[in-house]
């Protein structure tokens, strides 16, 4: 029986040949446009699902708030993580990273700036799935200035020689130890680092302090942890371990600091969410968007959808020809579901030639997509086995769903109607067609309108003002500290070269982390604290980046105090503070520190115009400028 179907189905493809060339054609680009949209989708839903207790670590953020400005930043205290082990016996382990941008790495003749560095504790390879092919896991962090690197890490600087032992040099100064090899990281690892350097190495890692926040910390907890309940024991960890050092620091009681405004917070999130969930500042690692992936999950069912309604309103608005076929069929006795089952395997059939050929274009894609989405796209993998067979069952599901209507039409025609022609070519129904083929026009153009929101966007972001001026502006990474100490004799060196107007240095090139640090007016009250983001910056910043004085003037090497004394705040921060931008100029500030004491800061000596110092995606913050 179905020998005959199929046979009947390639008679019919052969005599209609342009028909079922559409037909295949559009199905094709239909079910290639799913594949290449559900492989992204399926690598971005399993980021940071390869490590073995990944359903069981949570990262820790702070949640707090200080003079108006709320602050949800992944970064915590140095004792936070220890302090978490001894206090709930919940938490198994704790692992500590603090990540280090473009580093620059030297051994012998082999010299390059590094960005995947980040010094973290020996727990690492007990919480996270860092597999390593040579070392000990157990004692390869465990002394100062030692370093685990990655498999090509360790090609790339010692090429086949055997890198155990052997020493990098960082920052022209400091020697670390090679004390082990890693594979690398996964496609979808987003923390994938190529350089695993001691946390005891760094004088920080010995900080007492809780109100001073510079790394990020990753809880394992036990099986039947319940993290909700967690965090209902934060509040008192913060009495316990944060409020002391923020009455010392603000010189008033906790409480009293809570009511002026105050908030001081962890929460944890579970790292598979991260990725997609988060909205966290200073985060390692890239972060997208869950949004993203329910957008383009939809725009592949759409763009499915019009080729299943295209290959609809072609077989019904063809229904004509195979009327009398329909009624000579019923005529020798052909059952009605018979007829059904006919134009169905028809529709499998060529959905099935369509599978064949989207599987070939989208392989043939994967290369220009891999680089439009920014991901190693692979479609013949044994991990993607399970994934091929379920779009084999998305293929056979869209020719039943393409087929099942002008089944049911084609097989209701009455012979007799048909064989003394008067068959109304599908009159009876022609609200259904109409409504496919508004539907397929609806969705075609939401798509096209979606393509030029995205595409406005886009320019959007490319054409806006951001406060400063990027063009002709080149930035040269220096970040050893001998080339920052001869700073200004390379400046000079670059004036000299032809076409070099201005140059000045920063601490954080625009879109780059910023430190923060709390700040109140000299002779306020000490319930007057604003966090503001800190960034230092050479004479010339503000003119070589274009950027406008809002009032006062800028940093100057006139006045002899500047380097000492005097900063600039742009007029977000002003705001925040409730400063007149006008009358700003010559106010000073405290640095709110870890003592009693606060130290004098400076004086304001201009306002510069609100610009974005962070990506797009953040508000304009407020900061303050210092000479460096």
């Amino acid at each position: 029986m179905w020998k005959n179907y199929l046979r009947t189905a390639f008679r019919s493809f052969n005599k209609q040949r342009g028909y079922a060339a559409i037909n295949v054609l559009g199905l094709t680009v239909g079910l290639t446009a799913c594949i290449l949209l559900f492989l992204y989708v399926r690598e971005e839903l399993r980021v940071d699902q390869h490590h073995v207790h990944a359903e069981q670590l949570y990262r820790v953020n702070l949640v707090a708030a200080m003079g108006g400005t709320d602050i949800y930043t992944a970064n915590t205290s140095v004792p936070l993580g220890p302090t978490f082990i001894e206090e709930f016996p919940e938490v198994l382990n704790a692992v500590r990273f603090r990540e280090a941008n473009s580093l620059l790495v030297q051994h012998d003749d082999q010299m390059f700036y590094e960005d995947r560095w980040v010094w973290t504790d020996p727990s690492v390879f007990e919480v996270f799935t860092f597999p390593l092919l040579q070392g000990d896991a157990a004692t390869a962090l465990a002394e100062p200035n030692t370093v685990v690197i990655s498999e090509s890490t360790a090609r790339k600087y010692f090429g086949d020689a055997d890198p155990m032992g052997k020493v990098l040099v960082f920052d022209t100064n400091a020697e670390y130890r090679v004390t082990g090899v890693m594979q690398d990281a996964p496609a979808t690892a987003r923390l994938g680092f190529n350089f695993l350097a001691s946390f005891v190495t760094l004088d920080r890692s010995r900080s007492t302090l809780w109100i001073q926040n510079s790394i990020q910390t990753y809880l394992l907890l036990d099986d039947d942890a319940d993290p909700v309940a967690l965090e209902a024991k934060l509040p008192a960890l913060v009495r316990k371990y944060v409020a002391p050092q923020v009455e010392q620091a603000m010189g008033q009681s906790f409480d009293d600091a809570l009511a002026a405004g105050l908030r001081f917070d962890f929460a944890l999130e579970a790292l598979p969410n991260i990725y997609l969930h988060s909205t966290a500042s200073d985060q390692i690692g890239n972060t997208s968007d869950i949004a993203y992936i329910y957008t383009l999950t939809a725009v592949a069912l759409f763009i499915l959808l019009i080729a299943c309604i295209n290959f609809m309103n072609l077989a019904t608005a063809r229904s004509a020809g195979r009327a009398r076929e329909v009624g000579v069929r019923k005529v020798l006795g052909s059952l009605r579901r018979q007829l059904i089952t006919q134009f169905l395997s028809e529709a499998v059939l060529m959905a099935g030639v369509a599978f064949v050929l989207a599987i070939g274009l989208a392989w043939a894609l994967t290369g220009p997509f891999s680089s439009i989405a920014g991901r190693d796209i692979v479609l013949f993998s044994a991990e993607n086995a399970g994934f091929l067979l379920s779009m084999t069952g998305v293929a056979l599901a869209a020719g039943l769903l393409a087929g099942l209507y002008p089944s049911l039409v084609l097989s209701a025609f009455q012979p007799v109607a048909v064989l003394k022609g008067a068959f109304s070519n599908g009159a009876r129904r022609p609200w259904l067609r109409n409504a496919l083929v508004v539907t397929q026009f609806a969705i075609s153009i939401a798509l096209l309108v979606g393509t030029g929101v995205v595409y406005q966007q886009l320019d959007f972001m490319q054409q806006k003002r951001l406060g400063f001026s990027g063009d002709q502006v080149l930035v040269l990474p220096i970040e050893t500290r001998e080339a920052q100490q001869r700073f200004d004799a390379f400046r000079q060196e670059l004036l000299a070269l032809p076409g070099v107007d201005q140059v000045a240095g920063t601490s954080a090139t625009p879109g780059r982390f910023n430190n923060t640090s709390a700040f109140r007016p000299t002779n306020a009250s000490s319930d007057q604290v604003y966090a503001l983001e800190v960034t230092r910056v050479s004479y010339d910043f503000v003119s070589t980046l274009g950027i406008e004085m809002a009032s006062g003037r800028d940093f100057s090497r006139d006045f002899g105090t500047d380097e000492e004394e005097a900063f600039l705040l742009n007029e977000a921060a002003a705001t925040a503070m409730g400063l007149d931008v006008t009358t700003a100029p010559g106010t000073s500030f405290m640095e709110v520190g870890s003592s009693a004491d606060d130290h004098d800061y400076g004086t304001i000596v201009g306002i510069v115009e609100d610009f974005h110092f962070e990506s797009l995606h953040h508000s304009i913050r407020p900061m303050v400028l210092q000479l460096r």
